[in-house]
């Protein structure tokens, strides 16, 4: 009898100390990474071109229609006014307007650059009608891709998916984002995150799962009879690598696997947010070749906005395909 007792309490102590030691874990040991991918192109850092004026005229390393930068250089070899036509019609004054402002940069163009396209590798020479030598530096190169960039966009394979966030939609189930990373990293190709208007390349995703709640998670809102899973999803890129962004939430589902409930756990990169969307880039299949560089015949409304007619996409795709070898 004794035996057996302590027996039982010998099994009940160390059912107890394993109970303690599972409790005491820390989440990432209980994790299951549901999904590691990593797109087969790797994004690149690119400058975002603000259209406001650093200084009056601009300078050359961060305005397009400045004097010695990008499209001055272009000029140098065609003859034709692609500085002023930028300076005319996408110029802000250095104190009028706010730079950040959606239409007021070119960052979302740079993004569709760094997402189709390898990142030019050197200063590229070209010789001017005149004989006169210019040279172009790899941010020049960047400068010009920014400009033709959504020239190279196939439109019918592209989509944009908004997701709602606190305070702008009753239904803030975090489903749709889920289920778009699980569909999109299976493409292998990198895509684009927008938040208050600032769009990110995306080329590396991980998502881990937990059955623990968060710390100081109030279950209370959880459906029962529900299974509930925690996510914890990191977006992230190999062109821009201080840009990290890392999205919690919970989904219950039913038996049948269909989600039934969830929101988010942490919503400081959302809330508040109705520019919170998820944006394919897709490049024309044809994307180095020379031909597949011209000026559409009917350009949207975005492309308006960017476009430059002084600007020749087939001397550009020249200067950077020499930038490449």
């Amino acid at each position: 009898m004794r035996r057996d007792l302590l027996c039982l309490l010998t099994f009940w102590i160390m059912i107890h100390l394993y109970g303690q030691r599972a409790i005491s874990a820390s989440r990432d040991e209980q994790d299951d990474i549901i999904l590691d991918s990593k797109s087969h192109h790797e994004t690149w850092p690119c400058h975002w071109w603000p259209k406001q004026e650093t200084r009056p005229g601009g300078d050359p390393i961060n305005n397009l229609y400045a004097v010695g930068g990008p499209l001055d250089k272009l000029d140098q070899l065609t003859g034709q006014t692609a500085r002023q036509y930028e300076y005319d019609h996408h110029r802000l004054p250095v104190d009028e307007g706010d730079k950040f402002a959606p239409k007021n940069h070119h960052n979302h163009n740079a993004v569709r650059a760094v997402c189709i396209l390898p990142e030019p590798k050197h200063e590229v020479e070209m010789t001017a009608p005149d004989g006169s030598v210019v040279n172009f530096s790899k941010n020049d190169i960047q400068g010009l891709l920014v400009k033709i960039a959504f020239l190279l966009i196939e439109p019918t394979l592209s989509e944009e998916r908004y997701f709602s966030p606190p305070g702008f939609s009753e239904n803030r189930c975090p489903k749709r984002f889920h289920e778009t990373l699980m569909q999109w990293a299976q493409d292998k190709k990198p895509f684009a995150l927008s938040l208050h208007g600032w769009s990110f390349p995306v080329d590396t995703i991980e998502i881990t799962e937990s059955r623990i709640p968060p710390p100081g998670f109030d279950v209370s809102d959880l459906l029962p009879n529900a299974p509930v899973s925690y996510y914890h999803a990191k977006l992230s890129s190999t062109g821009v690598p201080t840009v990290k962004r890392v999205y919690e939430y919970y989904l219950q589902r039913a038996r049948n696997g269909h989600v039934v409930n969830g929101d988010w756990t942490d919503t400081r990169y959302i809330d508040n947010d109705p520019y919170f969307c998820l944006w394919q880039v897709h490049g024309v299949s044809n994307i180095m070749d020379k031909a597949a560089w011209t000026l559409r015949a009917q350009p949207s409304n975005y492309e308006i906005d960017l476009c430059n007619p002084e600007i020749d996409p087939q001397l550009v795709y020249s200067i950077y395909k020499k930038s490449l070898e």
